[in-house]
């Protein structure tokens, strides 16, 4: 008889301590697979939907044969993570003739136990801990109701999904915690990073917004080539145009008020002055206080003398991203940014320099300064 494990959860996000507590069962007690199912749970508002949550499942399965995403059609984003009879039907349905084994929190025991148990008469229970969980103690409550229960021993303790959420938005979450693609995908959509979509597509033009989307993308992409923090990249990215539309006035006003500059000519330019109120906005409104965000998106248009490697992601990926307009010389600089961020910056600064004297233009001092400073960084 083939022996499948079922680990239930919120998975929001899947972390290496589920895929270690499924990995463990599947080994410890020499099951056939085990089967992770995103589920809701009553009075828990999830950040990710339903299906972003399989699809992070997935995402971080996908190297691992004995472990894979359930998603029955009959199980529904209704279903909560303490209706643990219904999941059973559920998977007796999809799976007959095996044995089964409901791999659980030894926390989540007594709302087990709450519930009607007798779908759980013929299966058998894995009890996994977290820090200060007394698995004996859970185990002995489900086989005096019955239940055949048993402690799983994973190699470490799982931390809970809060903590992982709060080391994503801290942006401190790494490859140690997650996944690479689960880093990936929430890096590409922005899920449980500060920023905001939604408020973004409320400030800006339509094409601004999706040249912002592109931006992020762009810059998500070139972070993992560089091994440059990804999430950080993504903050930046999608928000580094934030105050773009912004009225002139109200942008010298802000400027003024809170003493961003006093720079005569970036204040009688929108398109010098928007990356400083911008940055400015982005602390004030979304709590953004990590300043290699605040400077990327600061000085994303004119760029600065020693400039950080997140800033130089988001100077690059500003100028290279897919819908930008074409002109001359920026497939060279697609191709040079996957090699080397900072003579990619060096074209863009010379690119821009070009452009701006032939229109009679006199070229920003802090852009000069920029580009002599990546020109004497790359002689050294």
């Amino acid at each position: 008889m083939h022996h499948l494990g079922i680990l239930p959860g919120l998975f929001d996000p899947i972390h290496l301590g589920h895929v270690e507590i499924a990995q463990t069962a599947f080994e410890q007690f020499s099951l056939s697979g085990v089967v992770l199912v995103p589920v809701n749970k009553d009075g828990v508002r999830n950040i990710a939907s339903l299906r972003q949550r399989q699809h992070m499942v997935q995402l971080a399965t996908n190297s691992y044969p004995s472990l894979s995403l359930f998603t029955p059609s009959s199980f529904t984003s209704t279903a909560t993570a303490c209706d643990y009879g219904v999941l059973i039907k559920n998977i007796r349905y999809s799976f007959s003739g095996i044995h089964l084994w409901l791999i659980i929190g030894a926390h989540e025991v007594d709302n087990l136990l709450q519930g009607d148990t007798r779908d759980l008469k013929n299966i058998d229970l894995l009890l996994w801990p977290r820090v200060g969980d007394r698995v004996n103690n859970a185990i002995h409550k489900c086989k005096a109701r019955g239940l055949n229960a048993y402690a799983l021993n994973p190699r470490k303790i799982s931390p809970d999904s809060h903590t992982v959420r709060l080391a994503i938005r801290h942006m401190i979450a790494d490859e140690g915690t997650l996944h690479p693609d689960v880093i990936r995908y929430i890096a590409d959509t922005g899920l449980y990073l500060p920023g905001s979509e939604k408020k973004l597509q409320k400030v800006v033009t339509p094409s601004r917004y999706l040249h912002s989307l592109s931006v992020r993308e762009t810059a998500v992409e070139l972070a993992f080539i560089h091994q440059i923090n990804p999430f950080k990249c993504s903050v930046a990215g999608l928000m580094h145009d934030y105050a773009k539309n912004m009225p002139l006035k109200e942008m010298q006003r802000i400027a003024k008020k809170h003493g961003l500059t006093s720079d005569k000519k970036t204040l009688r330019s929108g398109a010098l002055l928007h990356g400083l109120v911008g940055a400015h906005l982005c602390k004030q409104k979304f709590g953004i206080r990590d300043e290699e965000i605040l400077s990327a998106i600061r000085y994303h248009t004119v760029g600065r003398p020693n400039m950080t490697d997140v800033e130089l992601c988001i100077f690059v990926a500003d100028v290279i991203e897919p819908k930008r307009r074409p002109f001359e010389g920026l497939a060279n600089i697609r191709q040079v940014a996957r090699k080397s961020l900072r003579q990619a910056a060096i074209l863009c600064l010379e690119s821009a320099r070009k452009f701006i004297l032939a229109s009679g233009e006199e070229y920003f001092t802090q852009s000069l300064d920029a580009l002599e400073n990546l020109i004497n960084a790359a002689s050294n």
